[in-house]
């Protein structure tokens, strides 16, 4: 009977079973799951007749409007409640009228709704109410939740920018303090002179130890070194402040009183001043950085008088934490941190990061951005010192180096001194200072070849001088000793005869000897790239093995110059004939016909009225197609190409006059312009032997040549024929 009451009923019968989130049912349920819903009820809530959802599943908003509050306090309260409700979610939109009552483990819901009568004035309004405060509420939901999502928004900002600025504050402290500890613990002098009296406000333990017996924090330059006003260095200093520039000095004489107040004591320095500047840009101080080589000079003048060496030397120096990193900025001193036993470059100085230009180091270990360093063993050398926690210094060491735009590596000198970088007792990294010494000891090199020069000179002179004294004296005792000097003089001439002939043979026999291992270099090479599979020649191989060919092909060059210049002799030794220049102008120019008609080029010629040369022809035609192919190869892309060729007389000689409009030449540079493999342009092919070879065989005939020039405007070169 129940059953049919319920299915006739003309209200809405549902029953309820609580939903738990966990075994305790003494708290409040999570939803309801529908057990039986009567036909009147499924009209009126337009359910299906079969639904396995939750009550929550079906009509999520009832929480929102109070109705499932209400069904968990009828259940959990176990008395009838009444409840009545203008919905309108869920596909619904009617006033509705409840009744719960619990009935042992489910909840019985009565309901009906009011679609089926005519809505009242009260309700229509009512409803209109509802529908308004529902839209306001759900406006007020939606800016609520706007101003949520922007609280959320900037509280995060605001903790991003924390975050960031906490960790960069970290991180410029951390650079500060290794900065710190690394000035400190550099192994060369470093002092700060403040203002314009050059007074001494900080200085490293290095610096110190090389005065032991002077006070000198506090103190003027003058003071703590009394009479140095009358020496260069201090003018230097001066001058460095108020010029705001930098100097770089080596092997400087320093006078330097002795303990006992009285005598004074030479002694030598590198060293590098740099203004050091404020906030405004303005020069408070200067910064040295230097290096005392009293020892090295003196040893280096007791072994060889002419022996000048210099090792650059100074740094930057600031009175705070923040001015450190200015002061290794700033000096042109080589200067890197590395950091753990891969030696992870942690810092380089603007100075260092010049020497691999385009290179990223930072944060890299030097194995990986250095491959050079390892082949020529110095990534093993810091391993060493990474192990053992010695200092070590190096005076002019070799150091081969790739230049950024590609090309052979290029043989440099260096003063380096690698120091350990200690933490807590214990190894850490390791500081790399670094002077470049390559012009230093280029420029002794080329000292001890002069001095070697003009000691093989003097010493062929006393030889010449003492075979002069016995042939006069020959001369005097007899007649017949003349024949025996004859024979001598003979005996010499075939000497140098047999000399010159063996100068020829060794450079014949070493071009020779130099190409074939070249060549057979050159071979091997091609082999590896016939054998090696195309896969493995990718783009780092290929590079490599295009590197070596272009070795190769230098060498070669090389070689061949070598063979040109021996063979230059030969050519003095042309025969003279009487040449016409006009005749050798033509001859020139119809052979650069294509590169002229190429260029644009103009040839204003006017040396009818020359008369004949007594010249080579050979020679001649070589120095007039030197000097109009060369005004062709480095004329101005600016303009046109225009050569003017005049001569006449003058006095003694025939002058030939080759006037362009090209690019010209840096008159500073003149008295290397006729030197043997001297190049003022890189952006043409050339071996730099043509204008060495022009002079020579015009001064071998008798005769001068002079250049003008002006940068942008062109050049003038006046050949004198005898």
């Amino acid at each position: 009977m129940l059953h049919a009451v319920l299915e006739v009923s003309l209200n809405g019968v549902m029953l309820l079973q609580p939903l738990y989130e966990g075994p305790d049912e003494s708290s409040n349920p999570i939803d309801f799951a529908i057990v039986h819903l009567n036909p009147a009820g499924r009209r009126i809530l337009r359910m299906p007749d079969e639904s396995s959802s939750s009550l929550l599943q079906h009509f999520p908003h009832i929480q929102a409007e109070g109705v499932f509050d209400f069904y968990c306090a009828a259940f959990t309260q176990g008395k009838a409640g009444r409840y009545d409700i203008n919905y309108q979610h869920d596909g619904l939109d009617n006033y509705f009228h409840l009744a719960a009552q619990r009935s042992g483990k489910v909840l019985v819901v009565s309901f009906t709704d009011t679609s089926d009568h005519a809505r009242t004035a009260v309700e229509n309004a009512l409803r209109d109410s509802y529908a308004r405060e529902r839209a306001a509420n759900t406006e007020l939901r939606h800016t609520q939740q706007q101003l949520q999502q922007l609280n959320e928004q900037l509280e995060e900002r605001v903790r991003e920018r924390t975050e960031a600025l906490q960790q960069a504050q970290a991180g410029a402290e951390l650079q500060r303090t290794r900065l710190e500890r690394f000035f400190w613990q550099a192994p060369a002098g470093i002092c700060l002179l403040d203002g314009p009296n050059l007074v001494y406000e900080m200085v490293n333990p290095a610096y110190q130890r090389l005065f032991p017996d002077r006070y000198l924090l506090g103190k003027p330059l003058h003071e703590a070194f009394p009479g140095i006003e009358q020496y260069p260095i201090y003018q230097i200093m001066k001058r460095v402040y108020e010029t705001k520039g930098c100097h770089e000095e080596h092997s400087l004489t320093v006078p330097i009183l002795q303990a006992n107040g009285q005598d004074l004591e030479d002694r030598y320095f590198n060293f590098i001043l740099q203004a050091r500047y404020d906030a405004q840009g303005n020069t408070d101080g200067v910064l040295v950085f230097i290096f005392e080589i009293t020892e090295q000079v003196r040893a280096r003048q007791a072994a060889e008088a002419l022996q000048a060496e210099a090792l650059q030397a100074a740094q930057l120096l600031a009175t705070q934490r923040e001015s450190f990193y200015q002061v290794f900025e700033q000096t042109p001193a080589l200067i890197c941190l590395l950091r753990g036993p891969d030696h992870v470059l942690e810092y380089c100085n603007p100075a260092f990061q010049r020497l691999y230009e385009g290179r990223d180091m930072v944060g890299r270990p030097v194995a990986e951005t250095q491959p050079e360093a390892v082949a020529q063993g110095f990534v093993t050398l810091l391993d060493q010192i990474y192990d053992t926690g010695e200092i070590y210094q190096a005076a002019e060491v070799i150091g081969w180096v790739h230049p950024a735009g590609g090309g052979p590596p290029e043989e440099r000198y260096f003063d380096f001194t690698y120091q350990p970088l200690r933490e807590a007792g214990r190894t850490v990294g390791i500081s790399v200072f670094a002077f470049e010494v390559t012009e230093q000891v280029l420029g002794r090199k080329q000292v001890a070849q002069s001095q070697a020069k003009l000691q093989l000179l003097t010493w062929n002179l006393a030889s010449a001088n003492e075979k002069l004294a016995t042939t006069n004296s020959a001369l005097l005792s007899a007649n017949a000793e003349v024949q025996h000097a004859n024979q001598e003089l003979a005996a010499a001439n075939q000497q140098l005869i047999r000399t010159n002939s063996d100068l020829d043979n060794f450079i014949y026999t070493a071009s020779h000897d130099l190409r074939t291992p070249i060549t057979n270099i050159e071979g091997l090479l091609q082999a590896l790239r016939l054998e090696l599979p195309t896969p493995v020649q990718g783009e780092e191989v290929g590079y490599i093995m295009g590197l070596m060919q272009e070795s190769i092909n230098r060498f070669k060059g090389t070689i061949g110059y070598l063979t040109e210049v021996s063979s230059l002799q030969k050519e003095y030794e042309q025969p003279t004939a009487n040449v016409y220049l006009a005749e050798i102008i033509k001859d020139v120019l119809l052979d650069l016909a294509p590169r002229v008609k190429q260029t644009g080029a103009q040839f204003d010629t006017d040396v009818a009225e020359c008369p004949a040369i007594a010249f080579s022809r050979k020679n001649l035609r070589s120095v007039v197609y030197n000097l109009l192919s060369n005004a062709i190869k480095y004329r101005s892309p600016e303009r046109p190409l225009r050569v003017q060729l005049r001569s006449q007389q003058v006095e003694d000689y025939v002058l030939l006059e080759v006037r362009d409009n090209g690019l010209g030449l840096d008159l500073a540079r003149t008295p290397k312009l006729f030197g043997m493999f001297q190049r003022f342009h890189t952006h043409v092919d050339g071996s730099g032997l043509g204008l060495y070879m022009v002079k020579k065989m015009v001064e071998n005939a008798g005769g001068k040549i002079e250049v003008q020039s002006q940068v942008g405007v062109g050049t003038v070169f006046s050949v004198y024929f005898k």
